[in-house]
């Protein structure tokens, strides 16, 4: 009994250690990939592109985002995707059977918690890995944005500006200073990063994960019931093939045809 109790007790520390050791690669990775970016985003300068005067894509006003930083990286790309897997996979443990919990020294760890973490492991390596993605192409092409003119007001080495249309309309200028008085250090050095645009890259990384990761645990739901009545001795596998089958088809016609999901909604005509 003694060995027996033992040898469990040695096991359980082996595992807690392996777990361990997996959890620091996994953080080592994400924290080399950011710090990267943490590098790249020091010692980068964008690529200066010139302009011309005449550019009218290039005079918009400056505004306020709609969708500020602070609701883009915490409700967006971090609160929205959290909520998301954990609720999942929550949901998982409950309507099937899972593994045991995992004996981390004393404490037991759900196996619905350990899914979520492997599930916001990834989703967080391939956040950091569309964010180097992104600020790479953002220096490299060094596109400005629309509201240039109006934060820069570019003054040329001789001291005239766009505003002298007979002297610079029609130049290109690459050699420029900003002017502007009310422009904050923070917005000159945002002006050459319009392209890609970072709020659509995470906005559309971090939902786009959500509406896949929602659609697969969703089939995998339906295939997973679609087993249970074979197993269950209620089915042969010939009955079950066809009434998934029959359902697949049903909701395929139904969502492209009747509620129009893949096409353009179709306005309502009364005669």
């Amino acid at each position: 009994m003694m060995t027996s109790t033992a040898d469990g007790t040695t096991a359980t520390r082996n595992d807690s250690r392996r777990i361990l050791v997996r959890v620091g690669i996994d953080v080592a990775i994400l924290c080399a990939v950011g710090l990267f970016m943490q590098i790249f985003l020091a010692v980068a300068e964008p690529a200066r592109r010139g302009f011309f005067c005449d550019d009218e894509s290039l005079r918009y006003p400056f505004r306020e985002s709609t969708v500020a930083s602070w609701q883009l990286w915490w409700v967006i790309a971090t609160g929205i995707p959290l909520v998301v897997i954990f609720v999942t996979e929550r949901v998982r443990a409950e309507v099937k059977t899972v593994a045991e919990p995992l004996q981390f020294f004393r404490w037991q760890v759900p196996f619905w918690v350990v899914e979520a973490y492997k599930s916001v492991g990834m989703f967080g390596f391939g956040a950091t890995c569309n964010h180097v993605l992104t600020n790479v192409g953002k220096f490299s092409v060094g596109r400005l944005r629309p509201h240039f003119f109006a934060v820069c007001q570019p003054v040329l080495p001789d001291g005239t500006s766009c505003l002298n249309k007979t002297l610079n309309y029609g130049r290109y200028i690459e050699d420029f200073t900003c002017s502007s008085r009310t422009a904050t250090a923070h917005m000159l050095s945002e002006l050459p990063l319009s392209f890609p645009s970072g709020h659509s890259s995470v906005a559309m990384y971090a939902l786009v994960y959500c509406a896949i990761y929602l659609q697969f645990l969703l089939i995998a739901l339906g295939w997973y019931t679609c087993l249970s009545r074979v197993a269950d001795y209620k089915h042969f596998w010939s009955d079950v093939l066809a009434g998934g089958l029959l359902g697949t088809l049903t909701a395929v016609v139904v969502a492209n045809d009747w509620s129009n999901l893949f096409k353009g909604r179709r306005s309502w005509k009364i005669e």
